[in-house]
């Protein structure tokens, strides 16, 4: 690059000789369109990338517009200035990816702090679980047994308000 422009600007030189990484396919994007495509007075709308064109720094995008209002444009470039174009949401795709690890951790921590976590492991716990009901079942069937066939359950309430 230049001297001029790295002299000036050295932000812009050092994206012109390093441009940063297009946004994978699938990711989410803000889509910033022309006045005669937005919808609604609205500025700016989520996208998704379909395609990347990195040669170029395009980028296919399916903008949404509203639940039923989708639209597909061809070859948009990231945005400069007031110009249509995409930009991306906010930070990389790692960070995303850590704030996200961070969020789950955070909750995990909320949710489990007044509970104590498990010693076991899951199929562990869901076996003792399955003994205890099959004992429980045990016990209702041997009920049944002692009350005699074709006897109605008591369905008579006790004094302290407990069925049978």
């Amino acid at each position: 690059m230049g001297h001029l422009l790295a002299t000036a600007n050295p932000q812009a030189a050092e994206h012109i000789n390093n441009p940063p990484p297009l946004p994978r396919v699938g990711a989410s994007v803000v889509y910033w369109p022309r006045p005669g495509e937005r919808r609604a007075g609205r500025l700016e709308v989520p996208a998704f990338v379909t395609r990347r064109d990195a040669d170029n720094g395009l980028l296919d995008l399916v903008v949404i517009y509203d639940a039923d209002d989708f639209l597909s444009i061809k070859n948009v470039p990231r945005r400069m200035g007031e110009d249509r174009g995409w930009e991306p949401i906010g930070g990389s795709d790692d960070l995303a990816l850590e704030r996200l690890e961070d969020f789950k951790a955070e909750m995990a921590e909320v949710l489990f702090s007044n509970h104590d976590k498990p010693n076991v492991d899951f199929i562990t716990a869901m076996n003792e679980y399955a003994t205890q009901i099959r004992a429980l079942q045990d016990r209702v069937n041997a009920l049944e047994l002692r009350r005699g066939p074709g006897r109605p359950p008591n369905t008579a309430k006790s004094p302290d308000g407990a069925g049978e």
